[in-house]
């Protein structure tokens, strides 16, 4: 078990605070999707990328619900399309140099780089502050109640809840990189020195940062996670691997795959994008690239997987 170093931010350094593919709470409720889902057949079946939109080219920030898709359309507007695509609607208009973005039932989360974690209601309206620690937020997840960022630069996991408050602070991490939840845990990667074996695969309860636990250890510059059914997904440089949540060692799930960025999962089903475009793998069986083209931001929800454009400005869907 770590040690955990807990503060709140009233005892940083005053900052302004006048003035969100990977993961977000819709992940909790993937898991139930039917079998006759379009994530469910997509996940064991071939199906067909779509392109639905115009993203910002090089933009992590993609979230998805049952109806819409939210991105970043261009430099500090977020939209949403439908989720077969449509025309694009603006949901806000102030984004600051957005770096993520997450999704609830009523609210879309985002992080900006000096402006801290907000939220904007689905169908349009003022912002909402949810924090503001000193630094820069960076991903996020979302369980029910609270939201998670990592704070790459500053080696800190932040929660605070949802409608807003004074963040808590788990410092202590080594450049904290991706963060996704299930039922009972928030996941997160640390990165460590990069190019040595010093990354990390750490847990903590859902609410409760005090009780960090280091799943694994001695990983090479890990970036990117998902929560599968039993497992967890976790992407290094070229490879993706999984581990049991009940323990044990990583497995080899892919091989060979050019700069993963980000990772989404339905069961035991991973799907990766990077450089080398956008995969779908399980263990055990060869990784299928499903489009060739650079994929930044993936997200999943019933309705199939989504995923922004690294080189180009396009917002795709995997889907029937």
């Amino acid at each position: 078990m770590r040690t955990a170093v807990l503060f709140s931010a009233s005892l940083l350094a005053a900052c302004d605070v006048s003035s969100t593919v990977g993961v977000n709470e819709t992940v909790l409720s993937v898991s139930s999707c039917s079998e006759d889902s379009a994530i469910s057949a997509c996940s064991k079946e071939p199906c067909v990328v779509t392109d639905i939109g115009g993203g910002r080219e090089g933009s992590w920030a993609i979230a998805a619900d049952g109806e819409s898709v939210y991105f970043e359309r261009i430099m500090n507007v977020l939209a949403k399309v439908p989720v077969g695509g449509g025309d694009a609607v603006d949901v806000r208009t102030d984004l600051d140099r957005v770096w993520a973005a997450a999704v609830d039932a009523e609210y879309v989360y985002t992080t900006e780089f000096e402006r801290g974690t907000h939220r904007v209601r689905k169908s349009g309206g003022a912002s909402e502050l949810v924090m503001h620690p000193k630094g820069h937020p960076t991903a996020i997840a979302l369980d029910r109640d609270n939201v998670y960022v990592t704070m790459t630069d500053e080696n800190q996991i932040a929660m605070a809840p949802k409608a807003g408050g004074q963040p808590t602070l788990l410092a202590g991490q080594s450049a904290p990189q991706a963060i996704a939840v299930d039922e009972h845990h928030v996941y997160w990667v640390n990165q460590g020195i990069d190019g040595g074996s010093s990354g990390e695969l750490v847990r903590a309860p859902l609410g409760d940062l005090t009780s960090t636990e280091v799943m694994l250890s001695g990983l090479n510059s890990p970036r990117a996670v998902a929560v599968g059914g039993d497992v967890v997904f976790f992407g290094s440089p070229s490879q993706v691997f999984q581990v049991s949540k009940a323990g044990g060692d990583a497995e080899l799930v892919v091989d060979s795959f050019d700069e993963v960025k980000s990772l989404v999962a339905y069961g035991d089903t991973v799907f990766v994008a990077g450089m080398a475009g956008f995969a779908r793998a399980r263990l055990g069986a060869a990784t299928e690239l499903v489009d060739s083209r650079g994929m930044l931001g993936i997200t999943a929800t019933c309705y199939g997987v989504f995923a922004t454009g690294w080189l180009q400005s396009s917002l795709v869907r995997y889907g029937r």
